[in-house]
């Protein structure tokens, strides 16, 4: 069986044609955290805020929102033949201020769910986000 990647162009024309009954995805969310800063404990720089949540046109934020856009097209298949998706990322990430986000967000039995990581066995308190139409 061959590995298929969602940043490829074909492979995700590929993978948007797959018959699942469950859609579940994790963009990457390390551009998408609003825990970067410049003090005296950190130099990170700043790639989006709450007004451009898409970013600032750096081309490692092009490339998680181009993830991120392409995570919320295969959750459309499952959500349109009854079946089931979710897109999971920190609970505070900027990721789901995007518009296409907040849009998916208003459809009929779709909500994020708010998890603690802790509950999973996790030392630290972390707060995830799923957004989703599972039933749970």
């Amino acid at each position: 069986m061959r590995e298929h990647h969602v940043s490829s162009d074909d492979d995700f024309a590929t993978i948007l044609q797959a018959q699942a009954d469950w859609v579940h995805g994790a963009p990457p969310c390390k551009t998408f955290s609003a825990a970067r800063r410049v003090d005296i404990h950190a130099r990170v720089k700043r790639l989006r805020s709450e007004d451009r949540p898409q970013g600032f046109g750096w081309e490692v934020t092009e490339l998680a929102n181009k993830l991120a856009f392409r995570m919320l097209e295969l959750a459309k298949g499952p959500l349109k033949k009854g079946k089931y998706f979710s897109i999971e990322n920190p609970y505070t990430s900027l990721m789901w201020a995007l518009k296409p986000y907040i849009k998916l967000a208003t459809e009929e039995g779709v909500r994020i769910v708010r998890i603690h990581q802790c509950m999973g066995g996790s030392i630290h308190k972390k707060e995830t986000g799923v957004l989703t139409n599972a039933p749970w």
